[in-house]
């Protein structure tokens, strides 16, 4: 299983929302492999921590999350699961489902990555994979997009360069030559990417989530404010200021577009920093408490265990 990591990078002074909100979410991509599945089949996919997602490469299925209602899946489409919720897939709702763990032991990957299983029916391939998140209790990218991103292949969803990506990892996929896999993670990174921004761009219903926080700028003014300078002491009332709003109707309007309280996802945000730079830098833990908004080493080492479990220099 190999693993990368990508941290897009962007101006904060820029109007650009969305891209200030992505660039900080630190994602770790993993590349599962293809799954190869003849009908009759059915699958159940629970792999916590990880936001999953699948790009149907041919063929179809369906689709059941959390009770819902099942939903069809055609070539082309890609659904992700940001809050890394469990989810059944099936080539026809009547199938019986069984959990994909215990089906990779019975059925074991292929030297070059793929998950043969099924009967001799149809068949449909999914490029298979999850963001792996820096921690679930800490997990932005959930706040922010729904249970479930579907974006359709067919119906117009999928811009022509997000058709182009999906075009260069089948090819990839099909050459079969030494450095393969990194090649398909990288563009497998910049394929979920492109396809969350174009959601966020099209979607134009709803209240919550990164949609309604583009449509609306006093709270994308307060997101960038807090992703831009986490290390300032923000208070509800600093941020209704940024924002032209009164205290009480500031703190609604936030809880509404992002589904949090303003401190709250201030908090989110900042534990979210501190695990990047306590992954990824040498940094004394007194300078990384400064950078997310803590005057002393002692405080911020007692809210991170608080909230992590363990303190900062034992989760380095």
């Amino acid at each position: 299983m190999k693993r990368s990591g990508i941290r897009l990078l962007t101006n904060f002074a820029s109007e650009d929302f969305v891209t200030e909100i992505l660039a900080s979410i630190t994602l770790k991509t993993v590349v599962f492999g293809r799954a190869e599945l003849g009908a009759p089949w059915g699958l159940h996919v629970d792999l916590p921590g990880r936001a999953v997602f699948h790009i149907v490469l041919r063929g179809e299925g369906w689709l059941k999350l959390n009770g819902d209602k099942h939903t069809r899946l055609l070539s082309g489409d890609t659904i992700l699961f940001p809050n890394a919720d469990a989810h059944d897939m099936n080539d026809h709702p009547a199938t019986p489902i069984r959990p994909l763990q215990e089906l990779l032991i019975q059925h074991p990957m292929t030297p070059d990555r793929r998950f043969c299983y099924g009967g001799r029916g149809s068949r449909t391939t999914l490029l298979c994979g999850a963001f792996q998140l820096d921690d679930p209790k800490l997990n932005l990218l959930g706040i922010l997009l729904p249970s479930l991103l579907h974006i359709k292949g067919g119906a117009g969803d999928t811009s022509p360069r997000l058709r182009s990506l999906l075009d260069c990892i089948e090819t990839e996929l099909k050459v079969s030559q030494p450095g393969e896999q990194a090649i398909v993670t990288r563009m497998a990174e910049a394929f979920l990417i492109r396809a969350i921004r174009d959601y966020v761009l099209s979607f134009s219903n709803g209240n919550h989530g990164l949609p309604a926080i583009l449509r609306d700028r006093s709270i994308g003014r307060t997101l960038g404010l807090i992703h831009q300078k986490p290390e300032q002491p923000w208070t509800v009332a600093s941020l209704a200021d940024a924002a032209h709003l009164s205290r009480s109707g500031f703190a609604a309007r936030f809880k509404l577009r992002v589904g949090v309280a303003p401190q709250q996802y201030l908090q989110r945000f900042r534990f979210s920093k501190a695990l990047h730079l306590l992954q990824t830098t040498d940094a004394k833990i007194f300078d990384i408490a400064r950078r997310v908004g803590y005057d002393s080493e002692s405080s911020f080492s007692k809210a991170f265990k608080r909230l992590m479990g363990k303190a900062p220099g034992a989760y380095r």
